[in-house]
């Protein structure tokens, strides 16, 4: 059985069995690790949180809905996420990662749908969990100051996550030219959608526009400058869903897999609208 990330179902093969196509929760992670690290400054630690962010997703994997209208969710799963799992978590400097850099990186892993569901209960939660772990280790880290440590993170990796999701939802529904766009969000910043975006496919070539806004405390210089242009890379399989019982819990099975290469430009709003008036 293969990890997943993201599952849309396609057609009824039996009872309790459905044609499904899927993106590898390893292939997600890598993904948003590549665009934290390729748009964001001091962006390390965040990119090694990327690489751990769902790990629990498969284990909470559900059919859900009615047999006709069939959706695959994932629920809980970051909640899932301790201590333990970012005690190797990568940093700057070649250096081992501090109880701090450990107790930042967990926070960030488990709030990171925060900016989506503004779940408050659960960042007071976890940031009590982050200072009891700092002072049983005899570490102390003002709160206003781990604050806005984990508050940038979670910026940072819900764009990066944001992004990944549209494009893989685009891939697995494959369905033309997808835009998804946010216009006002763009007339003002707005960090919960700091971005538009335009998936078109020709072919077997993919190609994803981003337009970003705002965020200029956080982005590399040079993008946001000049913008930038990197790949990701998907497979994307196809493979058969089953409903493990009443409570929904489901299972995938891969049955064949086709590499999808993201061929992706960013650029700045700033940057576009100097380009209007003939500025730099």
């Amino acid at each position: 059985m293969r990890s997943i990330a993201r599952a849309v179902v396609r057609s009824k093969i039996a009872d309790e069995s459905y044609e499904a196509v899927a993106v590898e929760l390893g292939s997600h992670q890598k993904a948003v690790a590549k665009i934290v690290e390729v748009l964001f400054a001091e962006s390390e630690l965040v990119k090694s949180v990327a690489l751990r962010h769902d790990k629990y997703k498969p284990a909470t994997m559900r059919a859900e809905g009615s047999k006709e209208e069939l959706t695959v969710g994932f629920r809980g799963h970051p909640y899932m996420l301790s201590f333990s799992d970012f005690e190797d978590v990568e940093v700057s400097n070649d250096r081992r990662p501090s109880v701090v850099d450990v107790a930042v990186a967990t926070a960030i892993g488990r709030l990171h749908h925060f900016i989506n569901i503004r779940d408050v209960d659960s960042f007071v939660y976890t940031m009590a969990l982050v200072k009891s772990y700092l002072g049983s280790r005899g570490a102390y880290v003002k709160l206003s100051e781990l604050k806005n440590k984990v508050l940038r993170g979670l910026l940072i990796l819900h764009i990066g996550d944001m992004i990944a999701g549209f494009v893989e939802q685009a891939l697995l529904k494959n369905t033309g030219d997808v835009d998804i766009y946010d216009m006002e969000s763009l007339e003002t910043i707005e960090p919960h959608i700091p971005l538009a975006t335009a998936i078109t496919f020709a072919g077997d070539r993919v190609e994803l526009r981003i337009t970003l806004h705002g965020l200029s405390d956080v982005l590399r210089r040079e993008v946001l400058e000049n913008g930038t242009s990197f790949e990701l890379e998907y497979p994307v399989y196809k493979g058969t869903l089953r409903i493990l019982g009443e409570s929904g819990r489901a299972d995938f099975k891969d049955e064949s897999s086709t590499l999808r290469v993201v061929h992706t430009k960013v650029i700045h709003k700033r940057r576009v609208i100097m380009d209007k008036i003939g500025g730099r």
